[in-house]
């Protein structure tokens, strides 16, 4: 055993007490930047002496690594490793659907998928900087944001309603009451909206009413439009299939009859 040059110690390097907020050591001297904390609110009481920007904390409840980016308080925390599944059996959605969840615990948004009875989350983004918009309390339900800059959002038997530019507060668009679900900004401009139960409505250019398009009456749901101009909406039911309109222009048909 060979013997080492330097300070040797002979135990770890601790503050005097608990309530000692000063740190041990510069993290530039030590193993590397890296804490590990039991859950979110261990990670949120480290005080801001012993933070600095670039750190990362695992947080062993979440599974997750963070890092503190663009600042050193707690709104700048940012998950560091990325998306990832995991199964889990809370909250519960119906069979062969999915949803979106929002964990008030940690602020961390997730896709919940119910594929043949099996429940997986995907993790979509962590808490980095969501501010509130102050706009009032509504069932609200799709979203989407168009080429120009205008954000959407459609109100479960309500409204739907725009942000201009992205800027400012929601308005009404004076659209009828309807079982309004999913939501698809089109490259053309055009802005769709889905409703359970009944037909698909588009906005031409971004302007004007959402006008009926004709389709049959199915519960439609989640809705999306593809770089290529081609606009796909799903069904809720078990086995719904997905349909596509191609290059905005039509019908939607049928694409994929079943879940795999």
């Amino acid at each position: 055993m060979a013997n080492i040059s330097g300070t040797n110690l002979a135990a770890k390097i601790v503050p005097f007490t608990t309530d000692d907020t000063y740190p041990t050591h510069e993290d530039i001297y030590g193993i590397g930047g890296l804490m590990s904390v039991a859950d979110v609110s261990a990670r949120n009481l480290i005080p801001s002496t012993r933070r600095k920007e670039g750190m990362k904390v695992a947080v062993i409840s979440e599974g997750i690594t963070y890092e503190l980016k663009g600042g050193i308080t707690n709104s700048y925390w940012q998950s560091f490793l990325g998306n990832y599944i995991t199964q889990i059996s809370e909250p519960s959605i119906n069979n062969n659907s999915f949803d979106f969840w929002n964990d008030s615990d940690s602020s961390l948004l997730y896709l919940i998928a119910n594929i043949n009875g099996i429940q997986k989350k995907l993790l979509l983004t962590g808490p980095s900087n969501f501010v509130t918009l102050s706009q009032t309390n509504r069932a609200w339900i799709g979203m989407t944001a168009a080429p120009n800059g205008n954000v959407y959002a459609c109100v479960y038997n309500g409204d739907i309603y725009m942000q201009t530019a992205g800027v400012g507060n929601f308005i009404a668009l004076g659209q009828t009451n309807r079982v309004w679900r999913g939501m698809a900004a089109a490259p053309n401009g055009n802005v769709y909206a889905s409703t359970f139960g009944g037909d698909i409505y588009m906005q031409t250019g971004g302007v004007g009413n959402f006008i009926a398009l004709g389709q049959a009456s199915k519960q439609w749901e989640p809705m999306t439009a593809a770089p290529n101009g081609n606009v796909y909406v799903g069904v809720f039911i078990n086995n719904g299939g997905i349909y596509m309109q191609t290059g905005g222009v039509g019908d939607f048909n049928l694409v994929h009859a079943t879940f795999d």
